[in-house]
């Protein structure tokens, strides 16, 4: 999920991230990279901002 997120960041793509659909069986590093690299490469949004957004 890093790389992708990471390429498409920096490739410009308009990228949205649900963090309610992404999973680490390690619940330290998926909070870390959801505070660190991903907040500020992609805005993260719930599973039903997510659908609300999609209409």
């Amino acid at each position: 999920m890093f790389s992708t997120v990471a390429h498409a960041s920096d490739a410009d793509y308009c990228l949205f991230t649900v963090k309610d659909c992404c999973y680490d069986p390690d619940e330290l590093a998926h909070e870390r990279l959801f505070a660190t690299s991903f907040e500020s490469r992609t805005p993260l949004l719930s599973l039903d901002d997510a659908v609300t957004m999609l209409g």
